[in-house]
């Protein structure tokens, strides 16, 4: 007769499980996991549904050798003065599977023919990103306090309360004028640093 043996434990797929809120802070903000979204999933969908009755859409990297690093607003100015065209004003949409998603205000070109383009680099890697056409915005600059942001973990839930909270008590420096565009970091420089 076989003996009873203890069953283990199933393995977690909770990556938050056991994480302080600190770990669950660190988990969210890194760049390996708060990421373009793979997928329009329905946590993606409704998210936007809230903010724009506009569809989202994916777009490539496309900076020009003059484009800076932050400075997507005064990338599209510069490239309407060099092409025509117009500022399509937005949201650049994070998420975390299943877990956390934001949005960070965001502009793109539009050409005449109503082709977008993303003059902004990233550092970090991103290949793509979730563009979500707002008409209602009429600047990048965050008209409120923070970002639109939805939690779909209760551990998430507590990280957008510390985070409302801190950017209630920070003063948030935009960057926007010409000469801070003129002395930020050029793509082309960046690209030889690579």
């Amino acid at each position: 007769m076989p003996r009873n043996r203890p069953r283990k434990k199933p393995a977690t797929s909770d990556p938050l499980e056991g994480l302080s809120i600190s770990g669950v802070a660190r988990y969210i903000l890194d760049p390996k996991h708060l990421t373009t979204p793979v997928s329009i999933d329905p946590n993606v969908r409704n998210f936007c549904r809230r903010l724009s009755p506009q569809q989202p859409v994916y777009l490539e990297p496309s900076p020009q050798p003059w484009s800076r690093l932050n400075f997507c607003d005064r990338n599209v100015q510069k490239m309407i003065q060099l092409n025509g065209g117009e500022a399509i004003l937005g949201y650049r949409i994070w998420y975390v599977k299943d877990i956390y998603i934001e949005a960070e205000r965001h502009a793109v070109w539009g050409d005449s023919g109503g082709q977008l383009t993303d003059l902004s680099f990233y550092p970090d890697g991103e290949r793509r990103i979730l563009f979500l056409p707002v008409a209602r915005l009429t600047t990048v600059k965050e008209e409120t306090l923070g970002r639109p942001r939805a939690a779909f973990h209760p551990k998430a839930r507590e990280f957008v309360k510390i985070q409302e909270m801190h950017e209630r008590a920070i003063e948030v420096k935009h960057l926007d004028s010409w000469e801070e565009w003129q002395s930020a970091q050029a793509y082309e420089h960046w690209m030889l640093e690579q």
